[in-house]
């Protein structure tokens, strides 16, 4: 049987007189004391988070990646020359019959290419027939003295090269040059040369 209501209330009473209530005081106390650990914590919180972002700034600022200077490129000459006597070459003998070497550098001459050296002794390409080597400033040069040479011709292009001058090493199977209808036929039918990848500016005549 349940109890009655009146009794089940009685009991209530009995049990809040035997709780001991904190003075007001103390309370008050407790509750300032709570506030200050959240206070404190937050700012603990706080301060870890501006130390994290401070020692990042810190960080950051230190050690910055190395910038990579960019490449800046190479100025080159594409376009071909008006007149042979712009072209500057060395002759280098590179295996050539005995008087090739000389036949060479006496043709371009003749051809009013302007030639700089005589011919050199020099280890060059020992299988072809006529290698030429040369740099940003002389790709239009190049391109204008290869066609005068009929068979073979190795281009080498050195980015490396500040001057203007083509070497041109004669191989072992050189004999001749085009004939000047030779020359014409394939200059129209080649046009001017394509530019190397690291040319990034280039330089009109």
């Amino acid at each position: 049987m349940s109890t009655p209501l009146r009794d089940r209330l009685r009991e209530l009473e009995a049990e809040a007189r035997q709780v001991k209530v904190l003075p007001a005081a103390a309370v008050r106390a407790r509750g300032r004391r709570r506030a200050w650990r959240q206070r404190m914590a937050v700012a603990a919180a706080v301060a870890v988070v501006a130390a994290g972002g401070g020692f990042a700034a810190t960080h950051t600022g230190t050690h910055q990646p190395a910038v990579t200077p960019l490449d800046k490129g190479l100025t080159c000459t594409l376009s071909l020359p008006d007149d042979p006597a712009q072209v500057k070459v060395r002759v280098i003998d590179g295996g050539a019959a005995a008087g090739m070497a000389d036949k060479a550098l006496t043709g371009l001459r003749n051809r009013r290419f302007t030639v700089t050296t005589g011919s050199s002794q020099e280890a060059g390409n020992r299988q072809g027939d006529v290698v030429l080597r040369y740099g940003p400033a002389a790709i239009g040069n190049a391109t204008l003295l290869r066609a005068y040479f009929p068979g073979v011709v190795t281009m080498i292009f050195d980015p490396s090269r500040h001057d203007d001058v083509v070497d041109l090493t004669v191989g072992p199977r050189f004999t001749a040059f085009h004939t000047t209808t030779e020359v014409n036929q394939f200059l129209a039918q080649e046009g001017e040369p394509t530019a190397p990848p690291q040319c990034t500016s280039f330089h009109q005549r």
